[in-house]
């Protein structure tokens, strides 16, 4: 039989870094990130960066460079997000 879903408690958010939207310039209610790594892989660019203590890695097509250390601000869409909870690594279930 299996478990019921979690559905409450530490949870571990998850999105795919290619659906993490992206700004140079400050925007009210994004995610300040702070660039560690850029790393051009021709047909995309890799970019490593921190909130915090969290690391969050953004896939973006196209080949170009930026530097390390600047700021950069996230949006997070809430569409793409997955969840799961911490102690069980079991999906909860989010309500659309």
């Amino acid at each position: 039989a299996s478990m019921p879903a979690q559905t409450d408690g530490p949870a571990i958010a998850t999105l795919r870094p290619e659906n993490i939207e992206m700004s140079e310039s400050e925007r009210e209610g994004w995610l300040p990130v702070r660039i560690e790594s850029v790393l051009p892989t021709g047909s995309e660019t890799i970019i490593q960066s921190r909130h915090e203590r969290t690391p969050v890695t953004i896939v973006r097509p196209g080949f170009f460079t930026m530097p390390s250390g600047p700021s950069l601000w996230l949006r997070l869409p809430g569409a793409f997000m997955n969840f799961f909870a911490s102690a069980t690594g079991g999906r909860m279930p989010v309500s659309q």
